[in-house]
C-alpha cells in the first residue's frame, strides 16, 4: 500500500465512523478552502453524521499528497460513500497537469444569461436629485419608531440605532453608485444610520453603512452575488428565482445593490431592475446559504419592516426571539436512482415538478428527454454514475450544446480505493467538461471563489 492509499484508507474509516446513516460526501478542494455536501442513501441532501477535523485534516492531507506526486493543479475532487458497518469507498480526480485542458478562441464570448457589467440603466434607477418621498419618509419613520417602543419593552433596553443620514449624504452616496435607492430604503438611511447592533429590524439582516455599500458595489463587477460567469464554469445553466417571474434569470445584475449582511455569510440586496411580475426595490437574498439561484424575500424594505413588527406584536417579554416571518424556497434540484424503474413514472411521482430546475440522474443507461417532459422548468440535466459514459457526455456537453469558442480535454486522472468488502461501481470513470467527474461541483467552484468579498461580522 502506497502512501496515497494510506491516507485514503484512513479518510474512509474516519469517514465511515462519524455516520448515523448510510450516505456521501462529494468536497472540491483548492487552497484556499473547500466546498462539500452530503447525502443520504436515497441520493438527498442532508445530515448524516458528525465528524471531527480528521476528515478535514484528510480531505486536504490527500490533495497535498496527490498534487505532490501528480503535479495537479486546479480544483481537487473527492467522494467518500460509507455504511455504518465500516465499509466505504473513497475516490478523487483532478486537471490535466502536463497539457493545457482549455482553449479559448474568443474572450468576449458569455454564456446566455451571463450578462457583461454595463448592463442598461432603468429608468426609475436614474437619479434626478430630488428629496425623499415625504409620504415614505413618514411611514418608515412611523415603522422604526414602533419598533424602538417595542423592542424596549421585550428587551428592557432601546435597540442601538443612531441618527440617519442627511439629504445630501444619501445623494452623494447615489452618484457614487450611478443610482437612485429605493424610495423607502432612502427613508430607512434618512432615519438610521446602521444596524450593526442586530437589532433585527429587517429580521436577520443588519443594514450597513452607507460607505460601505458603496465599497461592495464596486467590489469585482457590480451586482456580482457567487455565480461563475467564466466560460469554464462547471455549469453555466443560469437557475430560476422561485416565485417565477419575480426576479430576471441573471448570473449577475448591474443594478443589483447589496446593503445588509446577517452576519453569517448571507446578504440583503435591493433589486432596481425586476422582471414584469416583480417590483422594483424588491428584496434579494445571497450567500452561505444558498444553492442555486438569488433567493426573492420581499416585495420592499418596508414590507419587511412590517413583517417583523407583526411577529413583535406577538411576542412577549423576555422572549429571546419573535417569529419574523422567514421565508422558505423549494429545492430546485431532482436527484433519483433510476436503476431498472421507468423514468416517466418516477417523473410523474415528484410531488412538484414545476419547481425543480436540475435533474441529477443516476444509474440510468438510457436518456428519453420526452420521458422527462414532465418538469416544465427544467434547465439542466446531469447523469451521475452512468453504467456508460457516453450518456455523461452527451448530457454534460462534450459534444452537444458547447459553444465554438471554447475546447475541454477530459482529464484521465481518476483513482479509488475501498474498504475490503466494497465493490466499486462501474461508473468511476465518468467526466464532466475539464475533466471533473459529472455532478460533483458547485456553480463557482472554478472561480475559486467560494464567497464574496463581504465583511465577515
Amino acid at each position: 500500500m502506497d502512501e496515497i492509499e494510506s491516507v485514503m484508507h484512513e479518510l474512509g474509516s474516519a469517514f465511515a465512523a462519524g455516520l448515523t446513516q448510510p450516505g456521501s460526501m462529494q468536497a472540491a478542494l483548492w487552497d484556499r478552502g473547500r466546498w462539500s455536501q452530503t447525502y443520504d442513501a436515497a441520493g438527498n441532501r442532508a445530515l448524516i453524521g458528525r465528524w471531527s477535523d480528521t476528515v478535514d485534516a484528510g480531505l486536504f492531507a490527500l490533495m497535498a499528497r496527490v498534487k505532490s506526486r501528480e503535479g495537479i493543479q486546479g480544483v481537487f475532487v473527492v467522494e467518500l460513500t460509507a455504511t455504518r458497518s465500516g465499509d466505504y469507498v473513497v475516490s478523487y480526480s483532478g486537471d490535466l497537469p502536463s497539457l493545457p485542458p482549455r482553449v479559448v478562441f474568443d474572450d468576449g464570448y458569455r454564456y446566455p444569461n451571463h450578462p457583461k457589467p454595463g448592463m442598461r440603466k432603468p429608468l426609475v434607477a436614474v437619479n434626478d436629485g430630488r428629496p425623499t418621498d415625504p409620504a415614505v419618509l413618514a411611514e418608515v419613520q412611523a415603522l422604526v419608531t414602533e419598533f424602538v417602543e417595542r423592542y424596549t419593552q421585550l428587551r428592557g433596553e432601546p435597540p442601538q440605532l443612531t441618527a440617519g443620514y442627511s439629504e445630501a449624504e444619501i445623494l452623494a452616496v447615489e452618484e457614487r453608485l450611478g443610482v437612485r435607492l429605493p424610495e423607502d430604503l432612502r427613508a430607512l438611511y434618512r432615519t438610521i444610520h446602521d444596524d450593526s447592533g442586530e437589532s433585527s429590524l429587517l429580521g436577520r439582516f443588519s443594514p450597513a453603512p452607507l460607505e460601505q455599500v458603496v465599497t461592495w458595489y464596486h467590489e469585482d463587477d457590480p451586482g456580482s452575488y457567487l455565480w461563475d460567469d467564466g466560460l469554464f464554469a462547471y455549469d453555466p445553466v443560469v437557475f430560476e428565482t422561485h416565485p417565477y417571474g419575480h426576479v430576471r434569470r441573471l448570473s449577475r445584475n448591474d443594478w443589483w445593490v447589496t446593503f445588509a449582511p446577517d452576519y453569517g455569510g448571507n446578504y440583503a440586496a435591493v433589486d432596481l431592475d425586476p422582471a414584469g411580475l416583480g417590483a422594483y426595490g424588491q428584496l434579494l437574498m445571497f450567500g452561505r446559504d444558498i444553492y442555486g439561484p438569488i433567493v426573492y424575500v420581499a416585495p420592499s424594505v418596508r414590507h419587511r419592516m412590517r413583517t417583523v413588527l407583526a411577529a413583535m406584536r406577538g411576542a412577549a417579554p423576555g422572549d429571546e426571539e419573535w417569529d419574523a416571518g422567514e421565508w422558505s424556497t423549494p429545492g430546485h434540484e431532482w436527484l433519483v436512482d433510476i436503476g431498472d424503474a421507468v423514468l416517466v413514472d418516477k417523473v410523474a411521482a415528484v410531488p412538484d415538478a414545476s419547481v425543480i430546475q436540475l435533474a441529477h440522474l443516476r444509474q440510468v443507461e438510457h436518456v428519453r428527454l420526452a420521458d422527462l417532459a414532465g418538469l416544465s422548468h427544467l434547465r439542466s440535466i446531469r447523469a451521475l454514475e452512468s453504467p456508460r459514459s457516453r450518456v455523461c457526455r452527451t448530457l454534460c456537453g462534450w459534444t452537444s450544446r458547447r459553444p465554438p469558442s471554447q475546447t475541454s480535454v477530459p482529464s484521465p486522472r481518476s483513482r479509488r480505493c475501498a474498504s475490503s468488502s466494497s465493490t466499486p461501481d462501474s461508473g468511476t470513470n465518468s467526466y464532466a467538461p475539464g475533466g471533473r467527474r459529472a455532478g460533483w461541483l458547485p456553480p463557482n467552484s472554478a472561480g475559486v471563489r467560494a464567497w464574496p468579498r463581504r465583511p465577515r461580522g
